[in-house]
């Protein structure tokens, strides 16, 4: 089982909002004006919901099952999970501040009737996520690679794609938009595999 976590550097800029919800209370206090302290209890609000949502993301991987998991509260739960034979490609993107601190960024595709990627920027442990998710994309490919057929089935749709083919050139032929020495070179192209 392989996790991975939101950075603590995420919470960074929710930290500041709530230093200035405390410098706008205690400007309060010493000046007597209730904008600031009106404008830092929101803000204040917000920053700390910020943090405990970032503190509650998780991507594992356990059982060629990638679950994404995150929420604060038991009614308000984000869970997923995206099976290994879904994924068509996984990789993550870090730069010089990602490497320094030990973060990057994890991307997924998904090949499921239409095309969907997930992101989540600055993660912990991604590379390892990530390295994992492909070893075992590659080992499932591996296994379905072709599937038990004989061989005469698959020379059969391999010629029924060259018949195609031959058929179209033919066709563009026909209607003058290729050429006989163009359709000769691609003809043969097609007939030797």
């Amino acid at each position: 089982m392989v996790v991975s976590k939101k950075h603590k550097i995420n919470n960074l800029i929710w930290n500041f909002g709530i230093v200035y919800y405390f410098v706008s209370f205690l400007g309060f206090f010493l000046s007597k004006h209730s904008i600031s302290f009106g404008f830092g209890i929101p803000i204040a609000i917000y920053c700390l919901y910020r943090i405990k949502k970032n503190n509650s993301v998780q991507w594992i991987l356990e059982d060629e099952v990638l679950t994404y998991k995150s929420g604060l509260f038991s009614w308000n739960k984000t869970n997923f999970q995206i099976d290994i034979d879904t994924i068509y490609e996984a990789y993550y993107k870090f730069g010089f501040f990602s490497n320094l601190f030990g973060y990057a960024d994890l991307f997924i595709k998904r090949t499921d009737g239409i095309s969907t990627t997930y992101t989540e920027k600055r993660l912990t442990n991604a590379a390892d996520l990530i390295s994992k998710v492909n070893n075992l994309i590659s080992e499932n490919r591996k296994k379905t690679k072709l599937p038990n057929q004989s061989n005469t089935q698959i020379n059969n749709f391999y010629s029924q794609n060259s018949t195609d083919e031959l058929y179209r050139l033919s066709e563009l032929l026909n209607k003058g938009l290729i050429n006989q020495n163009e359709f000769d070179e691609q003809k043969t192209k097609i007939l030797k595999g």
